[in-house]
């Protein structure tokens, strides 16, 4: 197996190392990566074992990037801008998995906890964002930020996990915490260059889970901790953590479908149980079902038409009622059979 290229007319070599096997390929910034397994070199004729890195550009030609032999599990975790990142295993004078990082035809170790990193995002075309657990030297979970030639660990908390949850402002990440040192509980925590990692929910949920984005405003599903027991409906504005659920009493609280820029439906099971829409200052009930009626809502998505279709629990079985259609002027076409 080789590398070629075609004008649409020709193929031409590229490689011509005869490589056993080629694990992986993509592209960055102006060039072609490979990881090519076996294969000879053509310029000393000496045979090549195990995995490494290769580089094509029309101003270097084919060079190899690593001489290390690495193993499987040899993996590309993403590419931002003119970079390339790997999660890289074994090879001469390296033990277990670490992020290696590639820019032009130079190869870089970034990590040496010997543990597979996990790639979690980017912003703009030179930082990348990295999950790392354990490893030599290192405790729990923490985020890493590949920015300047070099990885920092930006939470630092040894959490008991850490999830990606979006990000708003092209500056601004959010992530979902579970533990680590001085934290209990789930919260939401905010990383940018200006202020660092920062907890701006603070409330040590059971479970929290990023629902929407409505303009500047982030929402969640928080449960428990200092919110109390059940499910409530939660707002970040960039400045306040607020319960905006009112006075309703929700056991469960699932997003169904984003209504663009203007609002977002929720299914909600407790003793409010129902279809809400949220517009971003109060709810609108959109079902006319009874409250003890509504056994499992869920939503297509069809165009510009809502079917919003609703389970009833009658007896030993469950009957599906037709579905409630509904368009942008929130209207129902036939409110109910």
């Amino acid at each position: 197996r080789d590398l070629y290229s075609s004008d649409g007319t020709t193929f031409n070599t590229l490689s011509n190392w005869n490589f056993s096997q080629m694990n992986g390929y993509g592209i960055f910034g102006n060039s072609v990566w490979i990881i090519g397994y076996g294969g000879t070199n053509p310029d000393t004729s000496v045979a090549h074992t195990n995995n490494d890195l290769f580089v094509w550009n029309s101003g270097t030609g084919f060079v190899q990037a690593s001489s290390m032999g690495f193993s499987a599990p040899t993996t590309h975790l993403a590419t931002v801008g003119d970079t390339a990142f790997f999660s890289l295993y074994g090879g001469t004078g390296h033990t277990g998995s670490d992020l290696f990082v590639l820019n032009g035809t130079t190869l870089t170790q970034a990590a040496s906890f010997g543990v597979a990193p996990a790639f979690v995002t980017s912003l703009g075309t030179t930082d990348a964002f990295f999950r790392i657990t354990g490893g030599t030297g290192h405790t729990g979970t923490d985020i890493f930020r590949w920015s300047g030639g070099s990885l920092a660990n930006i939470s630092n908390m040894g959490a008991s996990s850490i999830t990606y949850l979006t990000s708003l402002l092209g500056t601004d990440l959010y992530f979902s915490v579970n533990g680590g040192t001085g934290h209990t509980g789930y919260d939401v925590f905010r990383w940018n260059t200006s202020a660092g990692w920062t907890n701006v929910s603070n409330v040590g949920a059971s479970a929290l889970t990023y629902l929407s984005t409505l303009g500047p405003d982030l929402y969640f599903s928080v449960m428990g901790g200092s919110t109390g027991s059940g499910y409530d409906l939660y707002r970040w504005n960039g400045g306040t953590f607020t319960d905006v659920s009112g006075d309703k009493n929700f056991s469960t609280l699932s997003l169904f479908a984003q209504d663009g820029n203007t609002g977002f439906f929720l299914g909600i099971l407790g003793t409010d149980r129902g279809l809400y829409r949220w517009n971003g200052s109060a709810f609108t009930r959109m079902d006319t079902a009874g409250p003890s009626s509504i056994a499992a809502p869920y939503v297509i998505y069809n165009g510009d038409v809502f079917y919003f279709q609703y389970g009833r629990v009658g007896g030993p079985t469950t009957v599906w009622f037709p579905s409630l259609l509904w368009n942008s002027y929130f209207d129902f076409l036939n409110s109910r059979i």
